[in-house]
């Protein structure tokens, strides 16, 4: 299969936008004083519009780059490749099990990790936003942009570009593998910044809790993608996704969280 897989690509680009869509609600409501003042100078259609094309044209670029690299390294789709009914790995249903196991084991990890080590030292703006004041639908809908898109750019181009350029200049595989996986867990949590500096500063510690927190769910979806293919750390993200936006509010309502200093209004 020498050509390049154009149908793969249409499904992940489409897949990947509806995860930008998904989205969208939860971001409005971080930043519904920028969006205030961005309406003002454009309709909310316009600038619906301008995300999907923007996004669309990075994620396209992605998308082909990656499954090009993923092939010339021996990393998979296999689900797509049963759905369009090409020869691949055979699917064993226990391990889309196992998926879904290590992600909510990845959350689970998560969480823990932030109230033991991290919570003391953050800024109300973040204890707020770990205590689920979003809407439940919005935050299910981050699912889909988690597991989906961010899988697409972080272990589809990231991983599979990084673990390419590896190969060649003649790491071993198990090598290049495990420092490729590093790499896009360290730039996962790293592209999360922009976001948490939104709501506040960055701070060394809150830098650290970034990168930390994110690299542990990175390490496990990576691994997933080169052990068993894509659609697997897209599965484990959706889960860990899941089990932080409705697992971290119970987990913090029980221990009762001391509420914040400056206290961010409840948003529906």
């Amino acid at each position: 299969m020498n050509e390049f897989p154009i149908t793969h690509w249409l499904i992940l680009l489409i897949a990947s936008l509806f995860g930008v869509l998904t989205v969208i609600p939860y971001q409005f409501s971080l930043i519904s004083d920028k969006l205030k003042t961005a309406r003002e100078k454009m309709p909310l259609s316009v600038l619906l519009l301008l995300t999907l094309i923007q996004n669309g044209i990075m994620i396209g670029v992605a998308a082909a780059l990656g499954l090009l690299a993923a092939r010339a390294v021996g990393l998979q789709t296999p689900l797509l490749d049963a759905l369009l009914g090409i020869e691949s790995r055979t699917v064993v249903p226990l391990t889309l099990i196992l998926a879904a196991i290590v992600g909510a084991g990845a959350g689970l990890a998560i969480i823990v990790l932030d109230r033991v080590v991290f919570h003391r030292h953050m800024p109300a703006a973040l204890i707020e936003m770990s205590q689920g004041h979003l809407a439940a639908w919005k935050r299910f809908l981050v699912g889909f942009y988690g597991g989906i898109t961010e899988e697409v750019l972080l272990r589809l181009f990231v991983m599979s570009g990084a673990l390419w350029l590896l190969r060649q200049i003649g790491l071993d595989m198990t090598v290049s593998a495990w420092t490729a996986i590093l790499f896009a867990s360290l730039l996962f949590g790293a592209g999360h910044l922009p976001a948490v500096a939104s709501l506040t500063r960055l701070t060394p510690v809150v830098v650290a809790r970034t990168l930390v927190l994110n690299g542990v769910g990175g390490i496990a979806f990576g691994w997933l993608y080169w052990r068993y293919g894509l659609e697997w750390a897209m599965i484990a993200h959706f889960a860990a996704d899941m089990i932080i936006q409705f697992g971290a509010p119970v987990v913090n309502s029980t221990f009762r969280v001391p509420a914040p200093a400056q206290s961010v209004q409840q948003i529906a």
